[in-house]
């Protein structure tokens, strides 16, 4: 019996063993698949992060190509690579390692200059005038010939860019008895694109203004053997009035003409060229001139563009007797509002020469499209709200401080005439009117009113900007150069900005 009860434990002891020796067996795989997967996470994390750490070197320094071997971070490693593969792009692959671990990204890469065309237009008039059929303007990217010329890393982009389609329409007239190849981008040929941009080219035109290297007041022509900046140091070129280029003058960088520009002989510039009309204005290339880079050109027209708005103000009621008019407000002071307190040509001195002790101020704006702003301040801090049709507050004068309107177009404002906004009394034939009153006699004691000038049929009253001619013959040539542009990124922050990287594939193993 005794025996037997011994063999019924050690069977069981067996058993129990066995049992734990399983669990512990479970265990122990289950515990390697666990640090197998932790060490597969950590190594996606360190190959995510050298992907991340190389595509922000690319954006600041679009030619970096060395990558990098091996090399610890944290408990592991990571390692870069990048190759050219054509056509602008670059095949970008990191690796992560953490001990028995490997992860891989590997991604495809488009390098980008924020540069939407070769030639860039940005104008209310244009009048195109193309003959010949030798000169080139191309949006394949090419290596200026600082560099050797040939291929250029990319991408490709427009050969012509009007923000009109009045201007796509010029152009593509001109080129219609032209051989197609003349003008070619990735929109085929001829390659003529219509659309808003895509950056802020007055912004641009500023900052070109604050870092010129040097400046010029024109008229001025330029000849002879001349050069501007260099590869290694471009320059930031101003030329304030009409300029003339001819001989054999180069320059690297920026240039910047305000006025006409007229290049021929065989004129070459690296870089940026940019035309920022004044009134009736032309860009005209012939002979054998060339732009590596590209060439951007705006008609100027302060103010809101596309016409003019006028400002008439009344001092009593029932009044068709103006105190003040001033004809193409915005663009005689190129501005888009009309800020009351501010400007003292806006006479707010009548308000306060009135003697009120409270005053009402009524905003009636019935053709009101929302295009604007309000900014209103009783001294509690300025309040900004959308333009309205209408708006009241009653208040002492000395609590105001602030009373601005901001548009954002024309459309916010009633298209009409002075003589029938002055023989309205009533209505001022729709006009944006603020009208105050002395709150206590109910006496109106100042009005203002702004409209956008036009002509009897409705059309603008005068043609914003005055026009520009752009003009090509012989061998002239504009050829887009992402490399030539790239060079401008260590001059003007928002060109560095402006460039970017377009991931447009990437795998994750």
């Amino acid at each position: 019996m005794g025996k037997g009860i011994l063999i019924t434990v050690l069977l069981a002891l067996f058993g129990v063993g066995g049992l734990l020796y399983g669990m512990r067996d479970t265990l122990f795989r289950s515990e390697a698949k666990l640090i197998k997967w932790e060490e597969e996470i950590l190594a996606r994390e360190i190959a995510r992060s050298a992907y991340n750490l190389a595509l922000s070197r690319l954006k600041r320094e679009p030619g970096w190509r060395s990558g990098w071997p091996a090399r610890p971070y944290g408990e592991g490693t990571m390692e870069v690579s990048i190759q050219e593969a054509g056509s602008g792009l670059l095949e970008l692959v990191a690796t992560g390692r953490y001990r028995s671990a490997t992860a891989q990204i590997r991604g495809r890469v488009s390098l980008s200059t924020g540069f939407p065309a070769t030639v860039t237009m940005d104008v209310f008039s244009l009048t195109a005038a193309f003959s010949g059929g030798a000169f080139r303007i191309s949006g394949y990217d090419q290596r200026p010939p600082s560099l050797g010329g040939g291929a250029g890393p990319g991408p490709h982009t427009h050969a012509l860019w009007s923000t009109s389609q009045a201007g796509a329409s010029s152009l593509l007239a001109a080129l219609a008895r032209l051989p197609s190849s003349a003008v070619s981008g990735i929109g085929g040929t001829p390659d003529v694109h219509v659309g808003s941009l895509p950056w802020n080219l007055t912004e641009l035109l500023q900052e070109v203004e604050q870092h010129a290297t040097e400046s010029y007041t024109g008229p001025r022509t330029f000849v002879g053997n001349r050069v501007f900046g260099s590869p290694s140091q471009p320059t930031i070129m101003v030329v304030n009035g009409d300029a003339v280029f001819s001989g054999s003058v180069s320059g690297y960088g920026v240039l910047l003409v305000k006025g006409s520009l007229t290049l021929s002989g065989t004129f070459s510039w690296e870089g940026l060229v940019m035309v920022e009309g004044r009134g009736p204005s032309q860009v005209v290339l012939s002979g054998n001139p060339a732009i590596y880079g590209a060439l951007v050109m705006r008609s100027a027209d302060p103010g809101l563009p596309g016409g003019h708005f006028d400002v008439d103000i009344f001092d009593r009621p029932n009044s068709t007797k103006v105190v003040y008019h001033k004809h193409q407000y915005d663009d005689a002071y190129d501005v888009t509002y009309v800020d009351l307190l501010a400007d003292s040509r806006l006479r707010w001195d009548l308000v306060q020469r009135s003697g009120a002790r409270r005053i009402r101020i009524e905003l009636i704006n019935t053709h009101n499209h929302g295009m604007g702003t309000l900014t209103f301040d009783a001294g509690s801090g300025p309040q900004q709200i959308p333009l309205p049709s209408s708006f009241s507050v009653t208040l002492a004068p000395t609590q105001l401080r602030a009373l601005r309107i901001d548009f954002r177009a024309l459309g916010a404002l009633r298209g009409t005439e002075p003589k029938r906004v002055q023989r309205d009394p009533s209505g001022r034939d729709g006009a944006l009117s603020v009208r105050v009153y002395n709150a206590d006699k109910g006496q109106l004691i100042y009005e203002l009113s702004v409209y956008h000038h036009v002509k009897e049929d409705g059309t603008p009253e005068d043609n914003p900007g005055g026009g520009l001619l752009f003009s090509m013959s012989g061998s002239a040539l504009i050829q887009y150069s992402s490399e030539a542009l790239r060079r401008l990124g260590a001059l003007l922050p928002s060109l560095r900005n402006a460039g970017g990287l377009l991931v447009l594939e990437e795998i994750e193993k």
